[in-house]
C-alpha cells in the first residue's frame, strides 16, 4: 500500500535550499519515492492559509520505505541544510 510523505514549508534561504533539493532527490528515489507535487505557494481552496505556504507530495511504495527514506544515513546526511535554509513540517499518510 502507498504512502505519501506530506511537507509544509517556508524557504528562507534559496541557495542552501537549492543545494539541499540536490541532493535530498536522489535519497528519495533510492528508496522507490517519486515526487508528485510542489506548489509554491499551494492554492487555498477553503480555510486559512498556513504559515507555511510550500507544499510537498512525495509518494512512496509503502510506509515503511517512506520512514526508511526519512531515517536513512543518506538523507541525515542532507538534512541539516534543509533545516538552516527553510521551515518545514513533515507528515506520513497511508494510502489507498
Amino acid at each position: 500500500m502507498s504512502a505519501y510523505v506530506i511537507v509544509q514549508g517556508r524557504i528562507d534561504d534559496r541557495e542552501r535550499f537549492d543545494a539541499y533539493r540536490v541532493a535530498a532527490n536522489p535519497t528519495v528515489e533510492a528508496h522507490g519515492g517519486r515526487l508528485l507535487g510542489i506548489g509554491d505557494p499551494s492554492e487555498v481552496l477553503e480555510g486559512e492559509q498556513a504559515d507555511l505556504p510550500r507544499l510537498v507530495l512525495i509518494e512512496f511504495p509503502s510506509l515503511d520505505a517512506a520512514k526508511r527514506w526519512y531515517a536513512s544515513a543518506e538523507y541525515q546526511a542532507v538534512r541539516q541544510l534543509r533545516r538552516v535554509s527553510s521551515e518545514s513540517r513533515f507528515l506520513l499518510v497511508e494510502g489507498d
